[in-house]
Formats: structure tokens, sequence, C-alpha cells
């Protein structure tokens, strides 16, 4: 069979690599499998992840099907998760959806509350550097001062001195900040004290915030696993079963939320955006069913 094979795609030297590699493996080829995988593999950039697509599918005895294929061959994306769910919101907001459309961006949302925080030392240095500047009229000095009073710290003194010289605007250490504010506990300690201060400011406070500052996101030191695969919507098929449609609803899942946006008449960039991360989710279910024998 295998030589039969190879003089029907002799002139197709990717099929012939594929087969030499399934023959060396020892794993099963047929003709139908060689015709569909040719197909799949014109369509994509990396021939290598192509056929380590096709190697898995056969590995661990998955559905041979496009949509397989490609869920195999994106789950190898080295491309951060997060970047790519950065450019599809960013698509989505130019592009002014409406709220049904936009679940994907309220997923998107969840899922990066789940992973990652605002650097909150970070904050408090720019909101001290915002108030000292000499340009910095008093109403927003007020907003400052009200924003303090929410962390329960005091401005330290020399950020109230109207003679504060211009050193003062610039980059300052976590240490030196801790040390002007009198807080007395390591870094990473302050960084997850002044954090949970800043999850109580009032909605309006923290948007004015953010308005003001350059926020910066930092990896949280402890994930919530089951929260983030909830919101990638990895326990989507497993939650439908379950009857958790109240739950989904409430907190738009990103796999459900992208078959939702799919639907649309989308922009071509925008829907190849889309669907590469629901075959990357896709793919990750494939691996994960295969590594527990049960689904998410």
């Amino acid at each position: 069979m295998t030589t039969q094979v190879f003089g029907s795609w002799k002139n197709q030297p990717y099929l012939q690599r594929l087969i030499t590699i399934l023959t060396r493996e020892q794993l099963p080829i047929t003709k139908e499998l060689i015709t569909q995988s040719g197909k799949w593999l014109r369509q994509v950039d990396s021939m290598d992840k192509g056929i380590q697509a096709v190697k898995t599918m056969l590995i661990k005895n998955l559905p041979i099907s496009e949509p397989t294929f490609k869920a195999l061959y994106h789950v190898q994306d080295r491309t951060p998760f997060t970047t790519e769910l950065l450019s599809l919101e960013k698509s989505l907001t130019s592009m002014g959806l409406n709220s049904s459309q936009n679940t994907v961006g309220k997923a998107i949302t969840r899922i990066l509350d789940t992973t990652t925080r605002n650097a909150a030392l970070d904050i408090v240095k720019q909101l001290l550097q915002l108030y000292s500047r000499p340009t910095t009229g008093s109403e927003m000095k007020l907003q400052i001062e009200s924003i303090f009073k929410s962390l329960s710290i005091k401005i330290p003194d020399p950020y109230l001195s109207e003679s504060r010289s211009q050193k003062s605007q610039l980059p300052i250490s976590d240490e030196v900040l801790l040390k002007e504010l009198k807080v007395n506990m390591s870094t990473p300690k302050a960084e997850l004290f002044f954090q949970q201060k800043l999850s109580q400011v009032s909605n309006t406070q923290m948007n004015w915030i953010k308005e003001q500052v350059n926020m910066k996101t930092v990896q949280k030191p402890q994930l919530n696993l089951i929260e983030a695969l909830r919101g990638l919507g990895l326990t989507f098929e497993n939650d439908l079963v379950h009857g958790q449609l109240g739950e989904m609803r409430n907190q738009p899942q990103l796999k459900a939320a992208l078959l939702e946006l799919l639907a649309y008449d989308l922009l071509e960039s925008v829907k190849e955006k889309a669907d590469v991360l629901l075959h990357r989710l896709t793919g990750q279910q494939l691996l994960q069913i295969f590594r527990t024998g049960k689904p998410m």
C-alpha cells in the first residue's frame, strides 16, 4: 500500500515527506488519509506543524477530519494566547459591535481578570507623580487625595510641597516608594496589599485612574485554574451536559462567545482571528480528553 501511495503522489514532496514519517513511526497509512492530508497541508503555512497535527490524530486515535486537523495545528501556535485575545478585542472594538455581538469582549475581559492584575505599586507611583506636577489642577488633586483616602494611605509630605523639584518626576523604585509611604513590608507583600486596596475603590474612581495612568498588567501569583478554564470555554460541553446554563449567561465563556460571533458576517481578518482562537481551544480540549479519557 505504501509503495502505491508513494507512486500516486511522487510529484508532491510534502506528501512524500508525510508518508516517510508515518512509515518510519509505523503509523497507519490509507489512500483517504493521504488525500485529505494533502488538501489540509496545502492550506497551512507550517508544514512541520501540519504533519505533527496528522501524526497526533493517528497516535491519539482522534477523528480524521478537517476540524480536528485545524485544532491540532493551531494548538501548536507559539503566539501567547493573551496576545491573540487582545488583538481580537481591539478589532471588535474598532468595528463598534453591539453588546450582543461583543459577548467575546466580555469573555476576554473575564479571562484577563482571572489571569492578570494591574500592577498596583506602579499605579500608586504614577498617581503620586501626577499629584506633584506643577500643571496638575486642584480638581485633579482632590480626586487623587480621595483615591488615597480610599486606599487608607497618606500622600507623603514631599509630594504635597509646591516647590517639589523636577527630580520627583523621575521613576522611583518600589523600595523608595514604600519608604516614602512608610509601609513596612516586602515589595511582594506590598504589591498584594495595594492590589487588595485597589480592588475596594469605587468603579468611578477606578475608571478615572485608568484614564489618567498607564495601566500595566502582570501575571497573578495564584491563578484560579477552574475559573480560567471556564472562562476560556474548555468546560463548555461539560457545563452544557450538567445544565449550568445560568452561570454561562452571567459569565460568558470564550468558546461559546466565539461560536456566536462567527455566525455573523465579519471582516475576513476578524473571522480569521476568531477561527484561530476557537481552533486553539478545541485543540486543548482534544488533547485533554486523550490524557484523562473524559471531557473537561
